[in-house]
């Protein structure tokens, strides 16, 4: 009995062995597609970067396109004594630049390509086409840059720009490549996926001389890049220019909504700038000079910064006043202008009723509203009743959006700061603030 068990492991283990051989004899030796793309010397595997998606506005008015470009590698090991001097004086580089571009590429891998020079144009590669002969290890791969024809929206668009070296580090696909383009704000990042299309492979068969004899097996292994995805967005451009133009010379933002869907019609951060400036070779120099502006351009204001809402929020203090009962539709105000906060002017009238509240915008109708409001749970000390009365406050007005994230796909939205107990605790002490302290909460402050 034992005998057989010991006779049944031993097969079980030999045929194991037996099939992992012939595996390996197949992929080594059998199948040439392995053999030969297992080694380096003999196929020259090449990146083709599709074009990146546009985006449009609702009219697909264009928003951001392309300009093809042409980007230098450089291969360290393949290069060999050249004459720097030429070189540098046909691309219009500095030895400098040369020497510590090769440098950085050799740190990196003598094996695989680095960038070199980006961005050449078309007339600039015709130029120097001839002349590459003389100079092994510098290839060329087609690229683009950004432009903005519209010249407008530059926080919510965003920006493409090299991959930061902790997101090259750690991408777990192996997509980027050193220098790669990649947006880094606003709807480029959002949409990168989406944006970026898919990159397409080229198996080129070398001989031991590194001259380039024609495409390996036909082409078969070669997959073709595919451009990006168009993005369609909801922004109005002639609303979206007209924002700029009012907001000429101001500082803040503006956000126009369609009440029925939702939709952003326009989104406008100010001061603004000429997206175009953060495209292309200038890029760093431009980018250190936004930075250093005192009026902090490249900061989104719509949606990285805090506003007062003000007298638009009385319609909200409104709704909640007539759903929890302390006033009827023909409520009146009785405190006229005894409260702290007064009126713009327009008398009496306006504190008849909520319609006429809302019409003239009345501070004292208001401040009268929420004093009813923050004094509904009736305590044993106006501390304890302030408590308990911003904390139901707090829960109603949140539910119109205040105080919240509401997701809108540009990065790095911030939620608005709606007051809680933990904010005046940490201002006046825990019990001891009441409605006195809080009051110009009533019309929005």
């Amino acid at each position: 009995m034992l005998e057989n068990r010991r006779k049944t492991i031993i097969i079980f283990i030999f045929t194991i062995g037996v099939i992992y051989l012939l595996r390996l004899l197949y992929l080594q030796v059998i199948d040439d597609k392995y053999q030969s793309l297992g080694s380096t010397n003999a196929i020259r595997r090449e990146i083709e970067i599709p074009l990146r998606g546009q985006i449009y506005d609702r009219n697909k008015n264009l928003l951001v396109a392309n300009v093809e470009v042409y980007d230098m590698y450089v291969t360290p090991i393949k290069v060999k004594k050249i004459d720097t001097m030429a070189f540098c004086n046909l691309f219009k580089i500095t030895k400098s630049y040369f020497d510590s571009t090769l440098t950085s590429a050799k740190d990196f891998s003598k094996n695989r390509a680095s960038l070199f020079l980006r961005q050449l144009s078309k007339e600039d590669l015709a130029q120097v086409a001839d002349a590459m002969v003389n100079y092994p290890g510098f290839t060329f791969s087609q690229s683009f840059f950004r432009t903005y024809p519209a010249h407008t929206m530059a926080n919510a668009l965003g920006y493409i720009g090299e991959i930061p070296k902790k997101k090259f580090d750690e991408q777990e696909d192996k997509y980027y490549r050193k220098g790669d383009y990649i947006g880094l704000s606003g709807l480029e990042k959002s949409y990168e996926l989406e944006l970026r299309g898919t990159r397409g492979v080229k198996f080129t068969l070398m001989n031991v001389k590194g001259e380039d004899k024609g495409s390996y097996a036909n082409g078969t292994y070669d997959t073709l890049s595919v451009i990006g995805k168009n993005l369609y967005t909801a922004i109005d451009l002639e609303l979206q220019q007209l924002s700029d133009s009012l907001f000429k010379g101001k500082v803040g933002s503006i956000v126009a909504i369609e009440p029925s869907t939702g939709e952003i019609l326009a989104l406008g951060s100010y001061p603004t700038y000429d997206p175009s400036i953060l495209s292309g070779k200038n890029f760093s120099k431009n980018y250190a000079s936004l930075s250093l502006n005192l009026d902090k351009p490249l900061i989104n204001r719509a949606t990285n910064s805090f506003y007062r809402p003000g007298s638009t929020f009385k319609l909200v203090q409104a709704v909640i006043g007539l759903h929890l009962g302390v006033i009827t539709a023909k409520s009146s105000s009785f405190l006229g202008n005894s409260a702290p906060v007064k009126c713009h002017g327009h008398g009496a009238a306006h504190m008849s009723n909520i319609t006429n509240a809302i019409q003239g915008s009345c501070n004292p109708y208001f401040y009268n509203l929420y004093r009813r409001i923050i004094s509904l749970p009736a305590k044993s000390s106006p501390f304890l009743t302030a408590r308990a009365g911003l904390t139901q406050w707090r829960d109603l007005a949140e539910k119109f959006g205040f105080g919240i994230k509401l997701g809108i796909d540009i990065p790095g939205e911030k939620k608005g700061l709606l007051p809680d107990l933990d904010l005046y605790d940490k201002y006046y002490g825990k019990n001891q603030w009441k409605f006195s302290n809080i009051y110009s909460l009533s019309i929005g402050e």
